[in-house]
């Protein structure tokens, strides 16, 4: 009884320290400047290479707009903003600072907050609730990759943690997504894919593939992956609402 309750309480010290060096990440990186290193400005320059994708989203989204619709679209760990594909209302949450010549406007929502914080993000989330924004598209490319946050192969534990608040974020981002919306994923970081490519895993059944494959199956919606030399891709789709048949 005491073995097990000593390794429970070792194990939790180790979860506390793990979330305490992600914070200490965060705040090193604004401290020093060195936040994300690359951004996007127009969201359709992530699909420049997909456009089957872009076709299917900017169709759904001019759908939208035909019912009087206003489509929301959502950058996490950028700041483009996605007026190009369709959309009425933009919002992006990155670890950038928001610039000091940005002028808000219920258009066009810039958010400066670190994804591993769940504070951070709920707050976020809070704010497209209160604002009655269900996204029609989110997308997740962190251009430069989340480097500083690599989890340590070695550390078995760090790796579940990092993953796990990342699919936490996804699951609320999804819940909050309208029927028949995209999210589309790029690999988070780029080390991962690059010890996979050179133990010959394909991409396909890479870690993170699999844990997405896993994330749609529960859900029960669709999910296309595209192979780039870069790594894999990913658009996720909710389905939509079924109409309740009356009479």
């Amino acid at each position: 009884m005491h073995e097990k309750t000593n390794i429970f309480v070792q194990g939790s010290m180790e979860i506390r320290k793990i979330i305490a060096l992600l914070d200490a990440t965060s705040k090193r990186r604004k401290t020093t400047g060195e936040h994300y290193r690359l951004d996007r400005l127009d969201g359709s320059s992530y699909l420049d290479s997909f456009p089957k994708w872009q076709w299917e989203i900017t169709s759904y989204l001019s759908e939208l707009r035909a019912k009087g619709e206003e489509p929301v679209y959502v950058d996490i760990c950028g700041r483009a903003d996605g007026f190009t594909l369709g959309a009425v209302k933009c919002y992006s949450f990155s670890l950038q600072p928001v610039p000091n010549y940005f002028l808000p406007s219920e258009h066009r929502v810039m958010v400066s907050g670190n994804i591993f914080s769940g504070k951070d993000f709920n707050s976020f989330i809070q704010l497209l609730r209160k604002n009655g924004s269900r996204p029609a598209f989110v997308t997740f490319e962190p251009v430069a990759g989340l480097q500083y946050y690599t989890p340590d192969v070695a550390n078995g534990l760090f790796e579940r943690i990092v993953y796990q608040r990342l699919e936490g974020n996804l699951r609320r981002m999804y819940d909050l997504l309208l029927p028949g919306g995209f999210i589309y994923i790029s690999r988070p970081f780029q080390l991962d894919d690059m010890r996979e490519f050179f133990a010959g895993v394909p991409q396909e059944k890479s870690a993170l593939a699999l844990r997405i494959q896993s994330f749609c199956q529960n859900r029960r919606c669709s999910l296309q992956i595209n192979r780039t030399i870069f790594g894999p891709r990913f658009l996720i789709r909710k389905h939509l609402e079924r109409k309740k048949r009356t009479g």
